[in-house]
C-alpha cells in the first residue's frame, strides 16, 4: 500500500513538475488553466487547435497527449482506448519533434507502465526511454528510474 502511495505521488509530482516547467507560453498556460479547472473538453480542443496551427510544435503536441491522459483516466471504458492511443501518438510526435523534450518521454514511461498492450502499452519499451531521458538529464533521469521502480 505504501508502494502504492508513493508511485501514485511519485507521478503526480512528475506531472505537476512538467506542468510547472512548461506552463510559460500563452498556449501551456491556457491549457493548464483549463485541465485545473477540469474542462477538459475546453483543453483538448485548445490543443488540436495549437497543433493543427503549429504542427511542428513538440509542445503542442505534448499538451496533446496531456489533456488526451487525463481525458483517458476519466472516460468510459468504451472510449478510453482511443484516448490511449491519441497519448501514446502525441507524446510519441513530441519526442520525435524536440530530441530535448523530456516531458514527453516521462509521458511516454507513464504511457506504457499503465496503459494496456490492446491500447499499445509495452513496458519493454521504458528501459530505453529511461536512458534516453538520462542523456538528456541526469537529475531527470532518476526520476524517471524512481517512476519506473
Amino acid at each position: 500500500m505504501r508502494i502504492t502511495t508513493f508511485v501514485i505521488a511519485l507521478l503526480v509530482s512528475s506531472v505537476a513538475f512538467a506542468q510547472s516547467k512548461l506552463a510559460t507560453t500563452a498556449l501551456s498556460r491556457e491549457v493548464v488553466a483549463l485541465m485545473q479547472a477540469q474542462n477538459f473538453d475546453a483543453a483538448l480542443a485548445k490543443a488540436q487547435a495549437q497543433v493543427g496551427s503549429n504542427p511542428s510544435s513538440a509542445e503542442a503536441y505534448y499538451w496533446l497527449g496531456a489533456v488526451n491522459g487525463r481525458l483517458a483516466q476519466t472516460s468510459s471504458i468504451f472510449s478510453k482506448l482511443g484516448y490511449a492511443k491519441a497519448v501514446r501518438s502525441a507524446f510519441a510526435r513530441a519526442a520525435e519533434l524536440d530530441p530535448k523534450q523530456i516531458e514527453a518521454r516521462m509521458g511516454l514511461i507513464q504511457f506504457h507502465l499503465q496503459a494496456p498492450g490492446l491500447a499499445g502499452g509495452d513496458e519493454d519499451l521504458v528501459p530505453a526511454l529511461v536512458q534516453q531521458i538520462a542523456a538528456i538529464d541526469i537529475g531527470a533521469g532518476y526520476r524517471a528510474q524512481a517512476i519506473v521502480k
